[in-house]
This record gives structure tokens, C-alpha cells and sequence, in this order.
């Protein structure tokens, strides 16, 4: 397996505003690119890291990309700015992670 080389601009950069921070949503099953891709439609910043895997099929081995972390997804999130309240709404999305009533940073 390869990792995929894309990685997202923001996690390169020195975190200048301290307000904000990268949070894990868990996805439904599957939905990983559909919860991505709705949130970044409602101005979200998100970042699904992904791996080329070889399936095998009838005619041989062909190429997909596949979440690294299966039923997971990264969102970037102002504490001060950003409702959660579109974000457990948002399809494909299950919930945001959390130790008790504190979300994971």
C-alpha cells in the first residue's frame, strides 16, 4: 500500500489563530467522502486522508483510493465562529467524537 501523497495545506501551517482546531467526526458506513464533501459545500474546512489500495477483480488487480481511517473524518473548526449544530445534520455525518461532553481535539 501507498499513502497517498495529497495532504491538505492547513495541517502545513503554523496554527496562527489559537481559536481554531482540527476535530474527528465519525461518518456513517462508507459515507466518508459524501459527510467531506457537504461539509466543504457549508464552508467547512475538512481533510479525509485516503491510501491507494489493488483490488482484485475478474479481469485482474485495479487501483482505488480508500479512507485511511475508515468511518472518520477530520473538520476544522473555530471555537468562537463555527455553529455544530449543521454538522450532526449534514448527510453522511454520525456524530462529532467525544470524551464525555468534550469534544476531541
Amino acid at each position: 500500500m501507498v499513502i497517498n501523497t495529497y495532504i491538505d495545506d492547513n495541517l502545513n501551517k503554523t496554527n496562527t489563530d489559537n481559536m481554531s482546531s482540527w476535530y474527528l467526526l465519525q461518518c456513517k458506513p462508507r459515507e466518508e467522502t459524501r459527510a467531506s464533501e457537504n461539509l466543504e459545500n457549508q464552508g467547512f474546512t475538512t481533510f479525509l486522508p485516503e491510501i491507494s489500495i489493488a483490488k482484485k477483480t475478474k479481469v485482474g488487480f485495479t487501483e482505488t483510493e480508500a479512507p485511511l481511517f475508515p468511518g472518520y473524518l477530520f473538520i476544522k473548526l473555530n471555537n468562537e465562529v463555527d455553529n455544530c449544530a449543521p454538522i450532526r445534520s449534514t448527510r453522511g455525518v454520525n456524530k462529532l467524537v467525544s470524551f464525555g461532553q468534550t469534544a476531541a481535539v
